[in-house]
């Protein structure tokens, strides 16, 4: 098992079963077909996916018009530390939320 290596593998609507292809967690604006997918004034990806199975991601979320849609950007990693970038860019030094208590046997199929 790993991590999806693209937000449309999060995605779909109502797969039953879910699948590795379309797990149906993420809504249609953020499990969209192709990176990177909008919503809320940012765009969403998951970038430098690693291995296979993918044992480490970045995902980012960035504004579409700095200064105008959002501010910061955001950053999170397979350690689940969520990270921000102040100028709206993908160099996440911040800390803003420490990961959440996870067990490993909670990664999606890839």
């Amino acid at each position: 098992m790993g991590y999806a290596d693209d937000l449309s593998k999060l995605g779909g609507v109502n797969p039953n079963p879910p699948t590795p292809a379309a797990a149906g967690i993420l809504d249609w604006l953020l499990g969209c077909a192709s990176q990177p997918c909008t919503k809320s004034g940012y765009k969403f990806y998951i970038s430098s996916p690693a291995g296979t199975p993918v044992a480490n991601y970045t995902a980012n979320a960035q504004p579409l018009l700095p200064g105008q849609s959002g501010v910061r950007g955001f950053c999170v990693d397979a350690s689940g530390i969520i990270k921000a970038d102040v100028t709206g860019g993908t160099t996440c030094t911040v800390t803003i939320q420490q990961p959440l208590s996870l067990s490993s046997d909670r990664r999606l199929p890839s």
